[in-house]
């Protein structure tokens, strides 16, 4: 008797579980000037944003929602064209281009294979930003991009 209800009390916790991790999230791609290139509502599972992102994108390239697609759970290198680049602007300043993410409208700060959902995400949205570059100093992190960069 003492077993059986062990084993009822295992699979309780164990779907209480899977209910917990079964809410959906707002997973969105903005390109520049916050152009929408895909977006969807998606399942959460338990894992970093590196993974569940590129689980969403590489299923999103196969069924045609973007048409190119380079990344891996550490992150995203390039979508629809638009990956990493740098535009000098002058002798000591410089633009960096590349992917940046926020989860519920806020920047973690930490690469997106390091940041472990918990459950309570209601939106992961990744944008193509810049970073800028004055003399050494980095002054700016994940600006939304409002040009593609001009390479020389």
């Amino acid at each position: 008797m003492i077993l059986r209800k062990l084993f009822f009390f295992a699979v309780l916790v164990q779907c209480t579980a899977t209910i917990a991790w079964a809410q959906e999230t707002h997973f969105r791609v903005l390109g520049i000037q916050g152009q929408v290139l895909m977006e969807q509502r998606s399942e959460l599972s338990p894992g970093s944003v590196g993974a569940i992102t590129h689980a969403i994108l590489v299923r999103s390239l196969a069924q045609g929602y973007v048409q190119q697609y380079q990344g891996s759970d550490s992150g995203v290198l390039s979508i629809n064209g638009l990956g990493s680049a740098l535009e000098v602007l002058s002798d000591t300043q410089m633009n960096a281009y590349g992917w940046c993410y926020r989860i519920d409208g806020k920047l973690p700060g930490i690469y997106a294979n390091q940041y472990q959902l918990t459950g309570e995400e209601t939106q992961i949205e990744w944008f193509y930003g810049y970073a800028h570059l004055e003399e050494k100093d980095w002054t700016s992190m994940c600006v939304p991009a409002d040009h593609k960069p001009v390479q020389e």
